[in-house]
């Protein structure tokens, strides 16, 4: 099957079905198979996602520092996408981008966002938006979802939108379709 199938069939465990899977795990209707190469990562899984057509993990404790890795189904092995943060805790594929999202304050970008990055394709870039809003939570993002096309994060505390005037809009709860930030009321 081709992954853009197995989206509904992937899971995060350390055994499935008494098979070691380290981390992910995959169903094919009739039982679990580990994916091979995860083992190289070391480290724990967090979040899945499909991207560009290919399985995309992210987590922590893997080689490098490196906290995202895309799987290629045809040569059976992982590859990391650069990074410095300890720790992500989501990943989502919206609008044809890739968001990682957590605690940290950097993921190798010039421009340096706050708990929220895009991958280019080569490199992590801010999430700013056609105005110059740049997405500044004070604390963790601790969850993400796509929804009605666009990526929602939340966190404990107040995200911060600010723009190059210097004014800013406030929430627990930010919406993001990859060229325009909203709150939600």
């Amino acid at each position: 099957s081709s992954i853009s199938q197995m989206q509904s069939d992937i899971a995060a465990f350390q055994t499935a079905g008494g098979v070691a899977s380290n981390d992910v795990a995959l169903w094919d209707g009739a039982a679990w198979h580990g994916l091979p190469g995860l083992s190289s990562l070391s480290g724990y899984v967090n979040g899945l996602t499909l991207h560009d057509g290919a399985l995309h993990a992210c987590g922590a404790g893997w080689p490098g520092s490196n906290t995202v890795a895309r799987w290629d189904a045809g040569a059976q092995t992982w590859s990391v996408l650069p990074s410095t943060a300890s720790e992500v805790l989501g990943i989502a594929s919206v609008g044809g981008s890739l968001y990682a999202y957590g605690g940290f304050q950097s993921l190798n970008v010039v421009q340096q966002p706050t708990r929220l990055a895009r991958w280019t394709g080569t490199t992590w870039a801010s999430a700013t938006d056609s105005t110059g809003l740049l997405v500044n939570f004070s604390s963790t993002i601790q969850a993400g979802a796509v929804y009605d096309g666009r990526l929602v994060v939340g966190g404990s505390s107040v995200g911060y939108l600010t723009a190059a005037s210097g004014g800013s809009l406030r929430s627990c709860l930010l919406g993001y379709d990859g060229t325009e930030w909203m709150t939600f009321a």
